[in-house]
């Protein structure tokens, strides 16, 4: 909503992000002025009608706060999600430069027997075993340990369900991975950031739901879509 003060004119534009919009920033020297949401793209926006221009750049992350410097509103400084700062160089569309010191998040968990199997931020997937009560403080001792390394870390992990004697995980960048012990690999590729899975064991075929509200059956065996 753009709102004209004191008389309260209100412009309303269209329908920008793809979910929870976030943050809307505005240049004085540029005159240019952009938004930022959950569907990890920031949008360049016209001041006056409220539409969509273009995509300025697109996060590793769910965004919350961007802000373009006014000495330089090439450079934008984008918080993601994930605990991290971003100076991003928007004409060029690359990251100039980064701060992340928070931990790398576990976004899906999946047991397997007495153990429990995670995926997340992190490029490996992690296996946690559940061993005796410590008798103090009565909570379990837990050791941790790496299972398996994701064929591609560039993106992250968002859903995992057990399958077949092996695991499949879906990712942020639509691709799905099959791993057990002996390894992972790409099975599958949706056009859309996948949010969740479901393994039909009967049928021996999965199910996926993007972030886009698109649910589509696939078959982990051959990846087909």
């Amino acid at each position: 909503l753009r709102i004209k003060l004191p008389c309260g004119e209100c412009i309303s534009g269209q329908t920008i992000t793809k979910d929870d919009m976030e943050h809307v920033t505005y240049n004085s020297n540029s005159k240019k002025a952009y938004v930022s949401g959950f569907d990890r793209e920031i949008y360049e926006i016209c001041p006056n009608s409220c539409n969509k221009i273009d995509v300025a750049w697109r996060a590793p992350f769910k965004t919350r706060w961007i802000k373009t410097l006014e000495c330089d509103p090439n450079i934008m400084i984008v918080q993601c999600f994930n605990g991290g700062l971003y100076k991003v160089d928007l004409e060029a569309s690359r990251i100039l430069n980064q701060i992340k010191q928070t931990p790398e998040a576990i976004w899906s968990v999946v047991q397997k027997g007495n153990s429990l199997i995670t995926v997340g931020e992190s490029s490996q997937i992690y296996e946690y075993s559940v061993g005796n009560i410590n008798d103090d403080s009565l909570i379990p001792r837990i050791s941790s340990s790496i299972y398996v390394q994701r064929p591609d870390g560039s993106s992250y992990a968002k859903r995992v369900v057990a399958y077949n004697q092996r695991f499949l995980a879906g990712q942020a960048d639509g691709r799905l991975i099959a791993f057990d012990r002996r390894g992972s690999s790409t099975v599958g590729k949706a056009n859309e950031a996948i949010r969740d899975i479901a393994f039909d064991e009967a049928n021996n075929v999965a199910y996926l739901c993007t972030e886009r509200g698109t649910v589509c059956r696939f078959s982990p065996e051959d990846g087909s879509v």
